[in-house]
């Protein structure tokens, strides 16, 4: 579950770090950029963390400890939480399986709830955990319990991933600086677990102890899990920042890593369900998010359905399942078996806040695709309150639906609050956000609720929701956006939004038509909180030569202006990630 709510943002977390590095060059001081001097000291950092946790003498590993882990992680992901936490905590005490379980249950905790308290528990144990596995690693575990042995290199490469994935939340420039080294451990450790396994599979020494051919099927399926995830994360990152990824030491096969993560899956032990998880987050959010076409998607929306189908006699109560489900539902356009879906998670996950956020927020962008504004408004407005993460976006999306039901007022008090807090211009969401919000205050009581519905439709489709809904809605946003083609200050926006919307529709022609009338004056200046209209017309444009008149010359024309043209709008790094893709598939 962590991995299909963060990993969908982490990608953007990373590219910041080098637009980050590029627009802080010129007004601060060296030594705060300085990422050279910062990395050499995190080693020692790291080392003196650990030496306080140096006593706990690891138990013997076997295979039905690993079994145990697969267990506990069962429990979690079938509603049983506070039981999973108490079984791995009571068996902990020396166990690197048992440790990792506590580890990736607390780290959950800490990064779905943003508490400063339960980050800090996360972090303890994760240095716990690698303090075990750091004791194994320096023993002659290799020639006497090699399973032992690898199983901590696995354990330890975990606790890097989930430390390096904390920094990151924090969104700060050293952070990321320290994220990425901690990533870039992980991912070299990860690397070298899966030569050394292949390695100790081709060669035999003598008076070495040996792998028997059960633990070699555990051992490779476990570091399939961070293996085949790496280079799935990898291989959607654009071109034009895959050198600084390189850099890293980063490599990114994407075949490679759905194999790795397939034959992950099966393994009954902590990694199996880790597996499974990337596997659904890839095909139930990322892949459908970056497709062009109806295709994609149904592929998606197949190997998702087995994929659930084949999972569901061991978590088909699950909330986390249900949740799936509920994404599943909204590829197939089935809003409201997707909200019944969503409604079961809330009902299943027994006070667990974590879940609950998520279930609510899914629920609010049905309801708001559904034009229930009111029932969407109550939905964003419980995680406005209960989340500490991007609570401006939050409050944002509870104001906007709140106004679209016609309290106007109440809407803009809540705008007004929105445009106090303190965001981060590098974080895409928050800049968006604060574009929007200064937009309104500056309408002030002219901003009716009509404007309010239009800034719903607007966020729904730079969030992707449109393809999701199904044609009697769309039909519905069409008339709707007529009323605004007479005012400048709307009538690109509602070119735009009538051009996407027929094109999910399939008449491309007049889809065209729409576009090209703002690709004809995209000469004329933008406010900043309409600059993506441009470039995401040329994005429209290149889907439509590509998918209807297969013109790739005509499509790579417009993907090249809206890469090499336009800077620095709303969503830029998103935009850029799907037409990297887009580009990649037309190879």
């Amino acid at each position: 579950l962590v991995i299909s709510y963060l990993f969908a943002e982490v990608s953007y977390y990373i590219i910041s770090v080098t637009l980050m590095a590029q627009s802080m060059e010129s007004s601060t001081d060296s030594s705060e950029i300085n990422s050279l001097e910062l990395t050499e000291s995190f080693q020692k950092e790291f080392e003196q963390e650990l030496q306080q946790y140096a006593d706990e003498t690891p138990r013997q590993l076997h295979l039905d400890e690993t079994q145990a882990s697969y267990d506990g992680i069962n429990m979690f992901l079938n509603n049983r939480y506070d039981e999973a936490e108490e079984f791995f905590a009571s068996n902990s005490q020396g166990s690197v399986m048992m440790s990792a379980g506590s580890c990736l249950l607390a780290f959950f905790r800490g990064l779905m709830n943003y508490d400063a308290d339960l980050i800090e528990r996360a972090r303890e144990m994760i240095k716990k955990t690698q303090a075990l596995c750091n004791r194994i690693l320096k023993m002659n575990y290799l020639e006497t319990n090699p399973f032992a042995y690898h199983q901590a290199q696995v354990v330890n490469a975990d606790c890097m991933l989930y430390t390096g994935l904390l920094y990151f939340a924090q969104q700060e420039f050293k952070a990321y600086i320290k994220g990425g080294w901690y990533v870039r451990k992980a991912w070299k450790s990860y690397e070298r677990t899966f030569i050394d396994l292949k390695k100790t599979t081709n060669t035999k020494k003598k008076n070495t102890a040996e792998l028997t051919d059960e633990e070699k099927y555990v051992l490779e399926n476990s570091v399939g899990f961070g293996y085949g995830l790496f280079n799935l994360f990898v291989s959607l990152i654009p071109s034009n920042l895959l050198v600084f990824v390189s850099l890293l030491g980063f490599v990114g096969d994407r075949s490679e890593g759905l194999e790795s993560l397939n034959r992950g899956r099966r393994v009954t032990e902590l990694h199996g369900p880790m597996s499974l998880f990337v596997l659904l987050w890839y095909y139930t959010i990322s892949k459908p998010l970056l497709s062009v076409n109806d295709n994609e998607v149904s592929l998606s929306v197949e190997v998702a359905s087995e994929l659930l189908a084949e999972y569901d006699s061991i978590y088909g109560e699950s909330a986390v399942f249900n949740y799936f489900k509920g994404r599943l539902a909204r590829l197939k356009h089935d809003l409201n078996g997707a909200l019944e879906q969503f409604q079961l998670a809330l009902d299943r996950c027994r006070g667990q806040k974590e879940i609950e956020m998520i279930g609510h927020y899914e629920i609010g962008w049905c309801q708001m695709a559904c034009l229930n504004y009111k029932a969407a408004h109550q939905a964003f407005k419980v995680i406005q309150y209960d989340s500490r993460w991007s609570k401006g976006f939050y409050m944002f999306l509870s104001a906007i639906t709140l106004g679209a039901n016609g309290s106007t007022v109440e809407a803009m008090n809540l705008i007004q609050e929105v445009a106090t807090i303190k965001k981060r211009r590098t974080n895409q969401v928050e800049a968006f956000v604060d574009n929007k919000s200064k937009m309104c205050v500056s309408a002030g009581s002219e901003f009716s609720p009509t404007l309010f519905q239009l800034l719903c439709l607007e966020t729904l489709y730079l969030w992707k929701f449109l393809p999701l809904c199904n044609e009697k809605t769309l039909k519905t946003y069409l008339k709707f956006l007529h009323q605004f083609e007479d005012f400048p200050e709307t009538c690109f926006l509602a070119f735009l939004l009538q051009g996407a919307i027929l094109t999910v529709l399939k008449d491309y022609d007049t889809a065209f038509s729409y576009l090209y009338k703002v690709f004809s004056n995209r000469t004329i200046d933008m406010p900043v909180y309409y600059k993506y209209v441009y470039p995401y017309t040329c994005y429209e444009l290149g889907v439509i030569c590509l998918n209807d008149r297969d013109d790739t010359k005509s499509a790579d024309e417009y993907f090249g202006e809206c890469v090499n043209k336009y800077k620095n709008y709303d969503f830029d790094q998103r935009l850029q990630i799907k037409i990297h893709n887009i580009q990649q598939s037309m190879l």
